[in-house]
């Protein structure tokens, strides 16, 4: 992939200089193993870099065709995937879920006298009740620990079978809870096409937009490829992560919210395909109508927020930060209230992993940002929005 000029797509070259500068002082103090970085602007990238290690402890050098896990950066492909299935009439948001798996059939929120059913809509917007087991200490989140929601070798069959029998944590509608909204999200697409997640996402969005580099599972010949964290330095172990981001655990299940692996280059591809539908009207995944339903905000006026919210920091849809959730994205609502750069309209996502991307239709800009470093994930967002903005220089009418 060959980049342009800044000039040529509206950005400072002396100014945008500063992010690789910035990201290399990161690794160099050895505050992230490594990292890539993938920007551009009108479809045409302006920076693919790499930075820094895919494995700092063999100090093998950070490539770009380097894979990472995407963690909860899955989670908008499977939403995709899913309005692909609306488009097609498979699928339809005002539904309840149990009309999909009727194993959630009566799932009910006990501290609630009345309790109405999951829809589509709350699976997206993650207003459905589910949660994670690691996000509180109550009875709910110690079932989803004791059930073990997330082990890798479960069937599909034994997680709906698990989440069924334990309560919702809030009534569906009313409260947005991060959490397993997207995996059941998952149960569905696979339900609905009568195949597992890694074959319903390959015919509905890595095949059509040639991502080869995009799956569940990593080949032997990939591994080499795989960008991994820092380790302890007393124990020599990796930072705390889900089994199935294990690269030797090839898992039987598969996470629709959090369990693929991807390149900068194919997630970029994927990002910029959704644009391109939304601001030129191409239709290659979803019609433009779609892509702007999905990326408006749909939380309602009046909901609240779980507890974990204040953890995602500037990922929260909340309005005092000027942002809101749509259908698989987190929206920006309002172009102050918020501490990080960026437009009206701009909708992003992040995985617990250190992976980071955002898509600014005001701006036609496309930014992908992978590494594996958990713990510098927040400090590493903020930079980027920061040093993307400030080079900024020209509009549309270059």
């Amino acid at each position: 992939m060959k980049c342009v000029r800044p000039e040529e797509v509206g950005f400072c070259p002396t100014r945008l200089a500063r992010l690789g500068e910035v990201i290399k002082q990161q690794v160099e103090g050895g505050i992230i193993p490594g990292a890539v970085v993938l920007l551009a602007r009108f479809g045409k990238p302006v920076i693919f870099e790499t930075f820094g290690y895919c494995d700092p402890a063999r100090e093998v050098p950070m490539r770009r065709d380097s894979l990472f896990r995407l963690a909860s950066l899955t989670k908008p492909i499977t939403s995709v995937a899913a309005m692909i299935l609306v488009e097609r009439g498979m699928l339809s948001l005002d539904e309840p879920v149990a009309r999909y798996l009727p194993e959630f059939d009566g799932l009910c929120c006990r501290s609630s006298a009345a309790t109405p059913p999951i829809k589509v809509h709350d699976l997206l917007r993650h207003t459905s009740g589910f949660t994670y087991g690691d996000f509180g200490s109550g009875p709910i989140h110690e079932s989803y620990r004791r059930l073990n929601v997330l082990d890798p070798q479960q069937t599909s069959s034994d997680l709906v079978e698990k989440l069924a029998r334990i309560d919702l944590l809030y009534v569906p509608g009313s409260t947005f809870e991060y959490g397993m909204s997207t995996d059941v999200l998952g149960l569905i697409i696979e339900r609905l096409l009568a195949r597992d997640l890694q074959g319903a996402l390959h015919d509905l969005v890595f095949a059509p937009l040639g991502l080869d580099d995009t799956g569940f599972l990593l080949s032997s010949r990939s591994q080499s490829r795989l960008a991994q964290p820092f380790r302890d330095q007393a124990s020599g172990r990796m930072p705390w992560m889900p089994a199935f981001w294990e690269s030797n655990v090839s898992p039987s299940w598969y996470s629709g919210g959090g369990g693929l692996l991807s390149s900068a280059h194919n997630y970029y591809a994927f990002l910029q395909t959704l644009l391109d539908d939304l601001v030129h009207d191409q239709g290659v995944l979803l019609s433009r109508a779609t892509a702007s339903w999905m990326v408006a905000n749909h939380l309602p006026a009046q909901v609240n927020f779980g507890a974990y919210m204040p953890s995602l920091g500037a990922l929260a849809p909340l309005p005092e930060l000027g942002q809101g959730f749509g259908l698989g994205f987190l929206i920006r609502t309002h172009r102050g209230l918020n501490s990080l750069p960026g437009s009206v309209g701009d909708f992003s996502w992040a995985g617990i992993s250190g992976t980071y991307a955002w898509v600014d239709p005001a701006e036609e800009m496309v930014c992908v940002f992978m590494m594996q470093a958990p713990d510098q994930r927040h400090h590493c967002r903020r930079l980027l929005r920061q040093l993307v903005y400030q080079a900024l220089r020209g509009g549309k009418n270059l």
